[in-house]
């Protein structure tokens, strides 16, 4: 469940999405008065040139302008000829009016239509989203009116198509290049088909409508057009705006069975790998049920063939469908029953795609509602998905997996209502009228013209009978009998609205299941009485004098109306009035004898919405509300984590307990109609703070999101506490060597915290501590012997560290110039070997006489390496301060004049005489003091100033300088003698006589 953070931040979003959608209409609504004067001589609602309207005389006139007579001339401002919308308005009501087209602002009376639907398609959508605006508009049975279009062919009219199949949804419609029409067909002339479309866009667009495969585009904005990686119309600007006109050329693919089914899989380069990718995650059982499925199949042609058929013959079209998340396509075909276009297509594309026949998601509009010449008017509901198969030697070729009659019968139905709820009708004619006002026309008179009873023109909401009452448009017959044609979806597949005009079932108010609505039951306009009502095959009643009869909508996703005439009302002997499609696809015959029946079904809102009255938190009692369309639901059955809690009243309502946890679920279910509800009734924490360890005190802190919880009982092994009004309690920890606290609110929630006790961090504590006690002691037993306070012993502790830390740094640094002087000499000696190594090979194959048997075998081999790294640590070490040897900068050993063989005896001589001298200079600590220190302490303390000097020079040179000791030898026994214990210091720095050496200790 989103929190409530989430939540905000979402509906920000929307909000700034809706300020930025009214301020791109009313951006659009300053914009587009002046665009009407765009292209002269080829508008498709006509007028004169200079933009006035034909005469409205009330007596036709309207019917006559736009059926290319305006101002009396044949022809009208077009030149004569005929235009887009011959006999289009003249259909609608006969209702006078003026010329002119929309621009895409909505009249009050298509208020609640779907946005720009499949006009705007973007570059992905989700199948079965909320969230898509796409897959939206797939789904919108709005009759808001999109665009215009007379055609020599009646086909889909495409928007776009999309690649890349994810999962949930399409990507990928490419980049939109600029394209050079005419372009090439791609089909021999022989065997395409040629099909222009001339289109007045009545809503906004920023992908144009166009017959496959557009080959030609003209009009006075298409030098902005553009063409997509996937062939559609893409607008470079922002969209088009309503009122713009274009013309397209298309050359279509032929389509003849035969003709596909020979079809081989030569298919050009690249082009396959990119149409039949698949995500990894496509389940594996998808793709073994689709070999099955088309393993007897020959051709790609024949396994599209079957698993069209198969997706129309085992899965029913309705609008009511949905998934649960994971791979659309593998969902619907092994969990749903149901689904509408962009399941039926998402799926086709995806099952095409596991046996590597190339496929690709497209959406756009089916044909629409045909009208005179050739012209079909385009609405909202028309929005579709379908399929293109590539075939090879014939391009890219439809398949509609829909089952077509399902689909038309529910456009028929969504037509019908809204020709009973605001007149679809008048709101189409409306739409175009309120353009010709603000386009400068003369306003419509509503009694300016026929159509309806008494002359007049029914008002919103209205219908045509004159009494106010919200009932069927006289013109609804008219108007269903308009929009009984037929289609052609997928290659050699047509079909038809199988429906009867002559007996009209409507509801009077939008259906919710478990309230009433009233049935009317009319022939031609007419009440028809006595006839039988059932809903899902139970009687209601027998409908009144008036065509009405009253019954509850059951709780199911679909409400089928079924309406028997009795044999004194049956339809004239010969009538060709056949039910309509229910939502499978087969149609309900009329049953032969004395009745005739007649079915119609509705869609059913079947989402419960489940609400919550009082504070949710554990245990605490709440009124669950549930609603469909702000309907109560009584007898719905309630459960709270899957407990059953009981039944709602008459209002919806019920009272139930919430359980004692920190989370619940709440559903409320009646027949197919379902809720649910998540509510988060506690977020209880307990914290533990302080030094944990067994015998010692704690302190918990327990809170409910960050609220603290008073009275909440606390506890570890046997003992417990409450909790203050801060929500904390100190608590004794046990002695063992864990433990568990746990806290339980005054509610009965429980909630545990384990305790690590801090075992290792006490121990570490207690080492530091001996350590300093150590320490402490030791200070103090050396300022005793040494007959110093602690004080000055400290600070004599603190010196000795330091200098021995300047010691190390000066060690280090020393050792590591040696390495570093010793690494030029090894890395010279392994180039040398190297060297020679490659000179003997080079020789050896010059003169063509590689003896391999002389290289040396693995035993030898191992030896020499072991004994150059020998040979290398060697020189490392006697290159060390200390060393056997010294090494120059330039590699050679430092063969100092008077050197001996026995050079570590000569440097034990010179180290043994500085140790005698510094272990009688009167310093505290002599190892925080460097040579050239000492050498004046001695010197201060009267030692001789010159034998002071000399063996301060040979310890540096010895030790830091890397100089022979046997340099030093005799001065340094030298220096001894006049340094020895029986030369008694002169406070003049003189010498005495004694001349007693020592035995060699170490001095220190």
């Amino acid at each position: 469940m989103a929190s409530d953070a989430e939540t905000a931040s979402r509906e920000r979003a929307r909000t700034v999405v809706a300020l930025l959608a009214i301020a791109g209409f009313v951006l659009v609504a300053l914009v587009l008065p002046a665009v009407g004067a765009d292209a002269p001589g080829r508008s498709l609602l006509p007028g004169n040139a200079s933009g006035e309207a034909g005469s409205t005389d009330g007596s036709g006139a309207l019917g006559d302008v736009l059926a290319g007579r305006a101002g009396g001339s044949p022809g009208g401002g077009a030149g004569g000829q005929a235009s887009l919308v011959d006999g289009l308005m003249g259909s609608l009501s006969g209702t006078g009016g003026t010329p002119g087209a929309g621009t895409g602002r909505r009249s009050p009376s298509t208020s609640g239509g779907s946005g720009f639907g499949a006009l705007d398609p973007g570059q992905r959508t989700g199948v079965g989203s909320q969230g898509s605006p796409l897959s939206a508009s797939l789904r919108n049975q709005s009759a808001e009116p999109h665009f215009l279009v007379r055609s020599s062919a009646a086909t889909y009219w495409r928007t776009g198509a999309y690649e890349r199949y994810t999962g949930t949804g399409w990507s990928g419609q490419g980049q939109a290049n600029r394209a050079y029409w005419p372009r090439n067909p791609g089909v021999a002339a022989e065997d395409r088909r040629t099909i222009t479309q001339e289109y007045r866009l009545l809503q906004p667009a920023s992908a144009l409508p166009a017959a496959w495969k557009p080959v030609d585009v003209d009009g006075p904005r298409t030098e902005s057009v553009r063409l997509t990686d996937q062939g559609g119309l893409q607008y470079r600007g922002d969209r088009l705006p309503a009122n713009t006109t274009y013309t397209v050329t298309s050359a279509a693919p032929p389509s003849d069975p035969d003709r596909l089914r020979a079809a081989g899989t030569d298919y050009p380069d690249g082009l396959a790998e990119r149409y039949t990718v698949l995500p990894d995650s496509t389940p594996d059982r998808l793709r073994s049920f689709t070999d099955d499925l088309t393993a007897d199949t020959e051709t790609p042609y024949r396994a599209a063939v079957a698993i069209e058929r198969w997706l129309e013959a085992n899965k029913e079209y309705s609008l009511n469908a949905s998934h649960e998340g994971g791979n659309v396509a593998d969902q619907f075909v092994f969990e749903m029953e149901r689904g509408y276009c962009e399941y039926f297509a998402s799926t086709m594309a995806v099952m095409l795609r596991t046996q590597d026949i190339p496929a690709r998601y497209v959406v756009g509009y089916s044909t629409g509602e045909p009208r005179a010449n050739g012209t079909y008017l385009v609405r909202a509901m028309n929005a579709h998905a379908w399929v293109e198969v590539y075939v090879p030697d014939t391009g890219w070729v439809r398949f509609d997996p829909t089952p077509g009659r399902s689909r038309l019968a529910s456009e028929f139905r969504a037509y019908q209502r809204a020709a009973e709820n605001g007149n679809a009708e008048a709101a189409a004619r409306r739409f175009l009228e309120s353009a010709s006002r603000e386009d400068g026309a003369n306003p419509v008179r509503p009694n300016e013209g026929g159509g309806s009873p008494g002359g007049q023109s029914p008002p919103d909401g209205q219908s045509g009978t004159g009494d106010g009452s919200n009932g069927t448009d006289a013109n609804a017959t008219e108007f269903a009998q308009t929009y009984n044609h037929t289609e052609s979806g997928s290659p050699g597949e047509t079909f038809d609205v199988d429906g009867d005009a002559s007996v009209q079932v409507s509801l009077v108010s939008d259906p919710v299941p478990g309230q009433s609505v009233a049935v009317r039951v009319e022939r031609d306009g007419t009440p028809l009485a006595g006839a039988v009502v059932a809903f899902d095959g139970r009687r209601i009643g027998t409908t009144n004098a008036s065509g009405l009869v009253t019954g509850t909508i059951p709780f199911s996703a679909t409400l089928d109306v079924t309406v028997t005439v009795p044999n004194e009302t049956a339809a004239p002997a010969g009538s060709a009035a056949l039910a309509l499609a229910n939502p499978t696809g087969t149609p309900f015959q009329r049953v032969a004898g004395n009745e005739s029946n007649t079915t119609r079904s509705f869609d059913v809102p079947t989402d419960v919405r489940v609400g919550v009255e009082g504070e949710p938190g554990p245990g605490e009692p709440v009124t669950v509300n549930a609603t469909i369309a702000g309907r109560p639901v009584p007898g719905a059955n309630v459960s709270v984590n899957g407990t059953d809690a009981g039944r709602t009243d008459a209002d919806g309502r019920l009272d139930v307990s919430l359980p004692v946890s920190e989370h619940a679920s709440v559903r409320v279910e009646r027949g197919e109609a379902a809720g649910n509800r998540s509510l988060e009734l506690a977020n209880l924490s307990v914290a533990v703070s302080g030094f944990a360890l067994p015998g010692l005190s704690v302190t918990v802190t327990v809170t409910d999101g960050g609220d603290p919880v008073p009275g909440a009982t606390v506890g570890v092994g046997d003992s417990t506490v409450e909790t203050g009004e801060d929500g904390t309690a100190s608590l004794s920890l046990p002695l063992s060597t864990g433990a568990t606290v746990t806290a339980e609110t005054p509610a009965g929630l429980t909630e545990t915290r384990p305790v690590r006790m801090r075992f290792l961090t006490a121990g570490l504590v207690a080492l530091l501590a001996l350590a300093v006690l150590s320490g402490a002691y030791l200070l103090r037993r050396r300022a005793l012997d040494a007959g110093r306070s602690l004080r000055e012993q400290l600070r004599v502790a603190l010196h000795w560290l330091s200098g021995a830390f300047v010691s190390v740094l000066v060690a280090l640094a020393v050792r590591g110039e040696a390495l570093l002087a010793a690494l030029p000499a090894f890395l010279r000696r392994v180039r040398d070997a190297l060297a020679a190594l490659a000179r003997d090979l080079a020789a050896a194959v010059r003169a063509r006489r590689l003896d391999l048997g002389r290289l040396p075998g693995p035993r030898p081999l191992l030896a020499r390496l072991l004994a150059a790294l020998r040979g290398l640590l060697a020189g490392v070490r006697d290159s060390l301060p200390g060393g056997d040897a010294t090494t120059e900068p330039d590699g050679a050993t430092a063969t100092t004049t008077g050197a001996t063989a026995d050079a570590p005896a000569a440097r034990e001589r010179v180290r043994r005489a500085w140790r005698e001298f510094r272990a009688q200079v009167p310093v505290a600590d002599h190892r925080t003091k460097t040579p050239g220190e000492l050498a004046r302490k001695g010197v201060d303390a009267g030692f001789p100033r010159t034998a002071v000097r000399t063996l301060r020079d040979a310890i540096r040179d010895v030790e830091y300088g890397r100089r022979d000791p046997a340099e030093y030898v005799d001065d340094v026994d030298d220096a001894r003698r006049e340094l020895s214990p029986a030369s008694e210091p002169r406070s003049d720095g003189g010498e005495s006589d004694g001349a007693e050496r020592f035995d060699g200790g170490d001095g220190s």
